[in-house]
This record gives structure tokens, sequence and C-alpha cells, in this order.
């Protein structure tokens, strides 16, 4: 029986100059992209690529696949939506709603 593999949702490596994070965030903007024109259905590494204007290549050096780049838009959104509760919730000026 051979063993079956599990596809990987994280990040193969993080960016470490300006340059390079500027090509993550660039993916990051074309999967959105392509999501919003072409649904989840049509979702692929190599479109989200192409809409970036990077090499498919480029792409894997920081995302194995389609479910990391997911996983980290989904990620980007908690980490956004956790921090505005945070801010909302101290702001001592604005009382909580009854």
């Amino acid at each position: 029986m051979t063993e079956r593999r599990t596809a990987s949702i994280s990040s193969r490596k993080q960016p470490q100059q300006a340059r390079s994070t500027e090509l993550v965030s660039a993916i990051l903007d074309a999967a959105v992209q392509v999501l919003t024109s072409e649904g989840a259905q049509r979702f692929t590494t190599a479109r989200v690529a192409e809409k970036a204007g990077v090499s498919v290549g480029s792409l894997y050096q920081y995302f194995p696949n389609k479910a990391a780049i997911l996983f980290r838009l989904q990620s980007d959104e908690w980490r956004q939506t956790s921090g505005l509760l945070r801010d909302i919730l101290a702001d001592a000026a604005r009382p909580p709603l009854e």
C-alpha cells in the first residue's frame, strides 16, 4: 500500500529583501483578482502567476501549491480582522453598545 501525499499549506520560504516582498505581495494581489474574476473553480497557480506577471517558478519559490496561497490569504484576513477588533475593544472613548 502506498502512502498518500498530503498537500502542504505553509509557505516555502519567507521573503528577505524588499524585491521579494514585493513579489509575494504581487502574487497575493493577483490571487485575489483571479478569485474575484474567475472564481475558486478556475483558480490555479498558473493563472495567478500570469496575472501577477511572474513565472510559475517564481511563484513556487514562495508557495508550494494553490492551497498555500489560499491559506495565506485567509491568514492575512484573520490577522487584519483580529487587529481591527482589538483596536475597537481597546478604544475607551467608545463604550460598548448596550
